[in-house]
């Protein structure tokens, strides 16, 4: 990990990354695809920008939830899962969040 691209760029990224979430519809409800679909992008979007950074752990977590999010568009997986491991990603955005310098 960079400590110089996390010292510039990481509160920055994960500012960016809590904005993309915080615009995705719930999941659950008649526009459960449509919102699986709008997450995968912003998920795509946070794990490339992670990678960049040196937020390896969090650009793995990214595209599995991507995955998951990708399951529930096609209706092979419950939004519930999906909200879960999104959960868990957002905890780990904000232990980031605390362990930057």
């Amino acid at each position: 990990m960079s400590s110089d691209l996390m010292a510039r760029y990481g509160r920055r990224f994960i500012h960016s990354a809590r904005e993309r979430l915080a615009t995705v519809p719930a999941l659950d409800g008649d526009d459960a695809a449509a919102a699986a679909r709008a997450l995968a992008f912003h998920l795509h979007s946070i794990s490339g920008e992670a990678a960049m950074i040196g937020f390896a752990e969090l650009s793995q977590r990214a595209r599995e939830v991507m995955r998951t999010a990708r399951a529930v568009e096609t209706g092979t997986t419950a939004p519930g899962e999906c909200a879960a491991q999104l959960a868990r990603l957002s905890q780990l955005v904000d232990e980031l969040e605390r362990a930057l310098p």
